[in-house]
């Protein structure tokens, strides 16, 4: 069996010089029944039509992948460090976040108290129903931002911003929290 492979097999996208370009060197060819399965190998040399991506150097893991990349390969890629993941702390929540990431907060606390009341009510009462538990799921990790875009005005974008407010220390913010609620009993402030 013969593949033929042209130029395109090789090609990439330049966003700098809005066109399709090969890079020049060897590329390893691999047939299998799955990436997890290679069974022929041949390595070629392609003369492209570029000698280097712009990239400066590129890691080593990249032209030939095996295993992982280490994260000093991507920066050194990507031109720059790589921060480590860090979790919001009160003070930098903002509406892309979730219920779950402010849960600390009493007065979100409450909050997620009546949501989980309105949904376990029409879930029927069973909190160990597989809808109730996929729906609170859902609702709990979803960022506030997009419980109101498709909430159906049944979440309103001032109480997900006051509910932000109130986790990130604005004492004011649980007063106009409980006023949006009805008036009802003030929220605990934290």
């Amino acid at each position: 069996m013969t593949v033929a492979l042209d130029w395109r097999s090789f090609a990439h996208y330049d966003v700098n010089t809005r066109k399709w370009e090969v890079l020049t060197g060897s590329y390893q060819i691999q047939a299998g029944t799955s990436s997890a399965d290679i069974r022929l190998m041949q390595d070629s040399r392609v003369q492209g039509t570029v000698d280097a991506l712009g990239y400066g150097e590129i890691p080593r893991w990249y032209i030939r992948p095996s295993g992982k990349p280490a994260v000093s390969d991507f920066e050194k890629l990507y031109g720059q460090a790589i921060k480590p993941f860090e979790l919001e702390k009160p003070g930098e929540y903002t509406l892309l976040n979730t219920l779950n990431d402010m849960k600390e907060n009493p007065v979100v606390q409450q909050i997620m108290e009546g949501i989980k009341g309105g949904i376990l009510q029409n879930c029927g009462g069973d909190e160990s129903s597989p809808e109730f538990i996929f729906t609170i799921n859902i609702v709990f990790g979803t960022p506030l931002i997009r419980l109101v875009q498709q909430g159906g005005g049944m979440t309103p974008l001032a109480m997900m911003q006051a509910a932000v407010a109130c986790a990130n220390g604005d004492s004011a913010a649980a007063g106009q929290l409980a006023e949006m609620m009805g008036g009802g009993k003030r929220p605990v402030s934290g």
